[in-house]
């Protein structure tokens, strides 16, 4: 994981400190302008996270606290390598390399740490112009999926359930465990299919086990 085997010792430190800290602050007029229009459209509309605003606010990653006991790491950090492209696709229009603050607890402890990711070939402006596949080209980099590695057989309702599970399979472990989650979540998978395709009045009635039971045992 992002955080395994850290500490915070003097080394850790100066590597930091090689690399330059941000800490510019906008007023809200300013930070509209440097967003495209059709960014804070779906932004309102709830179709864009908002820690896409805060990289460009804090030039950080806040990985929020999402577990029982605070000493386990953040469920979050199997993301990075998603989290790391869209940090610099957000950052794309700085001119400025893009450095990434990284913020996590472990136990009572806050840990940062600054991160170089790697530089993106796209400016955020041109992502709306983007053909389809040029934009799930960008998707599949972040999960990390091979070029040999083919979708094409695969229904398209299913293509971003299966890119997922194959990403959380490979920076999960211990291996041991991912049969049995990856059951579960197929099994959510096709439920999720399922209940789309039910209606209103069917999902009120289907979701209460007694009654699912006995119509489909029936079938």
């Amino acid at each position: 994981t992002l955080w395994a085997d850290l500490t915070v010792n003097q080394n850790q430190e100066d590597e930091d400190e090689d690399l330059p800290r941000y800490t510019e602050q906008y007023t809200e007029e300013q930070l509209l302008a440097m967003l495209p229009d059709w960014l804070i459209e779906d932004y309102v509309q709830g179709n864009v996270s908002g820690t896409c605003i805060e990289m460009l606010m804090y030039r950080a990653v806040f990985l929020k606290v999402d577990c029982v006991d605070m000493y386990y790491a953040e469920q979050s950090e199997i993301t990075f390598p998603i989290l790391s492209a869209m940090f610099s696709l957000m950052t794309s229009m700085s001119g400025r390399p893009p450095v990434m603050e990284v913020y996590a607890n472990r136990g009572p402890d806050l840990i940062r740490k600054k991160i170089l990711v790697p530089q993106s070939d796209i400016q955020l402006e041109e992502v709306r112009n983007l053909e389809e596949k040029e934009r799930r080209a960008i998707l599949n980099r972040s999960l990390g999926l091979r070029l040999d590695e083919n979708f094409d057989e695969i229904p398209d309702d299913w293509k971003l359930y299966i890119a997922t599970v194959i990403f959380w399979m490979r920076r999960t472990s211990p291996l041991e465990k991912n049969n049995m989650h990856l059951r579960a979540i197929l099994v959510t998978i096709v439920c999720s299919l399922v209940n789309d395709k039910i209606d209103n009045e069917g999902r009120r009635r289907w979701r209460r086990k007694p009654e699912f039971h006995d119509y489909f045992s029936t079938k």
